[in-house]
């Protein structure tokens, strides 16, 4: 019985492994009171969960235009099955904005993913 019990105890540990961050590194302006800052950032999270769990653990997305754009990052350790990187991601994706408050610049460290995602205006002047 007490073999039964280890060997269960093994088989959720990874479950369990990925459902805290071990850290999270927030900068620059929140855009909580910006829609569309928001609803980037929620769209390359989104993205990243969904490609980074069927492309070999690594995603980059984007989402915005002109000058307001949004890029994002995620990868899963190399030894993560495809699985376990998506539940790491989407647990990830959805604690970083919490966490961040929509910071412009938002990472998020578990022990078996990160997503990054940044915010960038690009301010463009012509030399003469």
């Amino acid at each position: 019985m007490r073999c039964c019990m280890l060997l269960v105890s093994l088989a959720l540990l990874p479950l369990g492994m990925a459902a805290d961050s071990i850290g999270s590194y927030c900068s620059g302006s929140s855009y909580a009171g910006s829609n569309k800052a928001v609803t980037n950032i929620n769209s390359v999270l989104a993205d990243l969960v969904a490609t980074a769990s069927t492309g070999g653990g690594y995603a980059t997305s984007t989402a915005g235009k002109g000058n307001n754009i949004i890029y994002g990052l995620a990868q899963c350790r190399g030894d993560v099955s495809d699985s376990d990187c998506a539940a790491c991601l989407a647990d990830a994706a959805k604690q970083l904005p919490s966490t961040c408050s929509y910071s412009s610049d938002a990472r998020i460290w578990y022990i078996y993913c990160m997503p990054v995602y940044m915010y960038v205006h690009m301010h463009a002047t012509a030399k003469q």
